[in-house]
């Protein structure tokens, strides 16, 4: 399958459901990417809250290509990041088809975070920081699929 890369939309998930991508990170992942790679748009909270996709989850891939289609991009970059469990996933999905064109998956080092009492922790500070760390962690094999991507495209 050939691929032509152009508009990709990244949203990102943090224990399933729609999150913003604070700003490390978005410096970590999509300023980084190649050019050649084509313009890269965060889909943000508020496209979301404004669609008919108002409650977006990881498992809804539907939602996302209709969101991404309602932007006029051509693939969508999503993540989807568990602090708790510490491991983070990422696909790349041709907006049109649904096709993944690939995806990818880490375990952070050490442990997931949680609170005091075994549960999940809702402060976001902490979050932003655990998840930053397991982007770090999935930013290598990102790259690579990238590169990847990117030979198909050009046809090598």
């Amino acid at each position: 399958m050939s691929l032509r890369i152009r508009r990709i939309g990244d949203i990102r998930f943090v224990h399933g459901s729609a999150a913003a991508l604070p700003e490390a990170e978005h410096d970590l992942l999509i300023d980084a990417f190649p050019d050649s790679l084509g313009t890269v748009t965060q889909l943000g909270l508020l496209e979301i809250a404004m669609s008919r996709e108002a409650q977006l989850h990881s498992t809804d891939a539907k939602g996302m290509r209709a969101l991404a289609a309602s932007r006029h991009l051509d693939y969508v970059l999503v993540m989807s990041l568990n602090p708790y469990r510490n491991t983070a996933e990422a696909l790349f999905m041709d907006v049109r088809t649904g096709y993944p064109h690939g995806s990818i998956e880490t375990t952070g080092k050490g442990r997931g975070i949680t609170n005091t009492f075994g549960f999940r922790p809702y402060n976001p500070n902490r979050i932003n920081r655990a998840t930053l760390r397991l982007t770090k962690a999935l930013k290598p094999q990102l790259d690579a699929l990238a590169n990847s991507l990117l030979k198909t495209a050009s046809g090598a």
